[in-house]
């Protein structure tokens, strides 16, 4: 049982030296640290309450600076009945002092003639306002809005959403009223989409402001606030545990706790004006000026940031908004793809009737299938394309015009075509005799690698696997890489069966100033990647379909011999931890023993206790991995830190990726961080 002589001395080591008071979110977080964080479900979170109100030698204060009384709704709540939480949970002796929220029609009525939303003001007026929304860009369920003397909490699902930004339309447009915003970017697709507000004036995004003073990119709030000399918002920590993601700020009535986290960040962010102002100094405008631009651009993607990349600062990932208001001749220049496929010559190796029916059909052509005595198809995309009418039936014939064109096929059962990226692929029946036969269009896509560009040359060391199912676009990324990658380093191709840099002597003019070793079989690439490394000095080496525990280990030699890798392999980041054969690229897996303790310690996590656990054993060979999909070539999912990645995974949790995507009419890039 936790006593009161248990939790002194942990408020005491809360206090704020400055004002000699501790606020209950720290004293909540250090107390579940301390006795774990089942605390709550032990005592009940009232009866914890007590403990600390009961404390001679410490006030415990609200985020807001009111107390955490008896009467406080978090105290009582075990005792009061649904009604009375409704009718005290929100009433201003039990919150902030200074916030009001507004969840009637004649509340907000009221406000039409006070500063800032009657937009009128005086030479007296501080004209900065923060603002912050909730649930947002698909919904807006509550809109904060502080001022130096008040917050204002407008209750969306009450008043509704588009009736509130048409009460703050006037606010939202004002050039003169500085708004200050944290990453504005979902909050202005949600004023545009909800209430049709395109493009915010007078704003001020502390996200680019912190990184136009620091060079930090997309800066969270905390360390944001830690940058300004405010405290962080702890209770916001605190909530996320809560949050499951179905519309958390839409439940009524609106939890106390709740309440106060959404208050507090617009508080801070007040708070840190003077500070943010004095940062900026004569910047300030140059800020302002990218926040509107983000605003409006928000307003069009739905709330997608869009990326750049700093040509000055090695590549690193930018704003694009800052960099184009400050240094645009800096800032690498992505464009449309530039799609090459070559496939007159592909189809050359077909029949006539057969050739001429796909000459109006190459346009995302992937796949053309002869199978003896059935009628022949082509993949376009994901759709299925028959060939000829229900008579037209490959037979021996058409399999031999093939055969003959290309010349014959390696042990793999794949051949290739001189200086073309094409792979033809047979199908063979107990006999050895082709009964099948499938014709792949290899293309080269210039522009491809702009998704990654920040990662190609910004983290020189870091390898790269591309993951993703066949038709994914593994092979094409990895051509175009290759390419890029060349033109500063020795980039050595390891290539099975010659399908990155197409078949013959000469590789193909897409992997630009790259070499090639040509393996003569699947069972000896291995081999040819160590005596790439011992013979050749490769600064990087490019390998193509990772996929037995051989290639495995030799990759790690490589890696260990300081040899960058990109390499691509079948599936995704799961799938792959779980293939026994090839994990070793993530790192490997091990069994361990836990002692009792820890096993019921990790029992609470999973709700069984079991003394094996899987963990992982090394370092990954490749710390950085891109996920692709079949069909949705301008989205990849990339993950920074495979390693932490594959942790999560073995602990069922689910690991952090950022998902970028392209713009195909302009080339644009844009960014957001998921979980998966």
């Amino acid at each position: 049982m936790v006593s009161l002589k248990d939790v002194e001395p942990l408020v005491l080591s809360c206090i704020d030296k400055s004002d000699g008071r501790a606020m209950l979110g720290v004293v909540g977080k250090v107390c579940a640290d301390a006795f774990g964080s089942n605390v709550e479900k032990k005592l009940g979170f009232s009866k914890f309450v007590k403990l600390i109100e009961a404390l001679d030698s410490v006030e415990v204060f609200n985020s807001r600076g009111g107390p955490y009384c008896r009467r406080h709704h978090w105290a009582s709540k075990a005792k009061k009945s649904q009604q009375a939480k409704k009718e005290t949970s929100l009433s201003p002796s039990n919150t902030a002092s200074h916030a009001t929220l507004v969840e009637t029609s004649d509340k907000l009525e009221s406000l039409k003639k006070i500063y800032p939303f009657n937009c009128n003001p005086t030479d007296s007026t501080v004209n900065v306002v923060a603002i912050d929304c909730e649930d947002v860009p698909e919904n807006l369920h509550l809109v904060q809005v502080a001022t130096h003397d008040n917050i204002y909490v407008f209750d969306c699902v009450k008043l509704g959403s588009r009736r509130v930004i048409d009460f703050l339309r006037d606010l939202l447009l004002d050039e003169r009223i500085v708004k200050i915003f944290h990453d504005l970017h979902r909050d202005a697709a949600a004023f545009a989409a909800i209430g049709n507000v395109e493009g915010l004036r007078g704003t001020l995004d502390t996200q680019l402001a912190m990184e136009h003073s620091t060079g930090e990119f997309s800066m969270d709030l905390n360390r944001t606030l830690a940058h300004l000399g405010q405290p962080q918002h702890q209770l916001q920590n605190a909530m996320k545990g809560r949050m499951d993601g179905r519309a958390f700020f839409a439940r009524r009535p609106i939890d106390v706790a709740i309440f106060q986290c959404v208050i507090d960040g617009v508080r801070l962010l007040m708070k840190a004006q003077p500070r943010l102002f004095d940062l900026l100094d004569d910047k300030l405008e140059i800020v302002r000026e990218a926040s509107d631009a983000r605003a409006l651009m928000a307003a069009k993607s739905g709330g997608t940031r869009q990326i750049a990349f700093d040509v000055a600062k090695q590549y690193s990932i930018s704003s694009f908004e800052l960099l184009q208001v400050t240094r645009p001749n800096d800032m690498f220049q992505t464009s449309p793809l530039v799609v090459s496929d070559e496939s007159d010559t592909l189809l050359g190796l077909l029949p006539e009737d057969i050739a001429d029916e796909l000459r109006d059909h190459t346009h995302g052509l992937r796949d053309i299938v002869l199978d003896k005595g059935r009628r022949p198809h082509c993949w376009i995309g994901e759709e299925r394309l028959l060939l000829g009418n229900e008579d037209r039936l490959v037979d021996d014939t058409d399999i031999d015009i093939v055969v003959d064109a290309v010349g014959g096929f390696g042990s793999d059962n794949r051949a290739g075509l001189e200086k073309q990226l094409h792979r033809i692929s047979a199908m063979r029946n107990r006999d050895a005799g082709i009964n099948g036969l499938t014709l792949r269009v290899g293309r080269y896509v210039k522009g491809n690698s702009d998704m990654i560009v920040d990662i190609l040359y910004n983290n020189p060391s870091a390898s790269i696997l591309f993951l993703g199912e066949p038709g994914s676009g593994k092979t094409t990324i990895v051509r175009e890489v290759t390419r890029v990658l060349a033109e500063r380093l020795n980039v050595v191709i390891v290539d099975t069966s010659n399908e990155i840099a197409g078949d013959g002597d000469v590789p193909h003019p897409c992997v630009g100033y790259a070499r090639r070793m040509m393996v003569p079989s699947l069972d000896k690439q291995s081999a040819v990647m160590i005596e790439c490394v011992q013979n050749h000095t490769p600064g990087v080496m490019v390998i193509d379909e990772i996929g037995r525990p051989t290639e495995v280990e030799a990759a790690r030699t490589c890696k260990n011999r300081g040899v960058r890798l990109i390499a691509s392999a079948h599936g995704d980041l799961r799938k792959l931890v779980k293939n026994p054969k090839i994990r070793g690229l993530v790192g490997g897996l091990e069994q361990v023993t836990l002692g009792d303790a820890q096993a019921k310690e990790e029992g609470k996590k999973s709700g069984s206790v079991n003394k094996l656990k899987s963990q992982r054993a090394g370092p990954p060979t490749f710390e950085i991995i891109v996920e692709l999909r079949r069909g949705e070539h301008d989205e990849w999912s990339i993950v920074l830190d495979s390693g932490s990645a594959v942790d999560g995974i073995l602990e069922g949790l689910k690991y952090k990726a950022q998902r970028r995507t392209r713009n195909k009419e302009t080339g644009a890039i844009y960014l957001e961080s998921n979980y998966y």
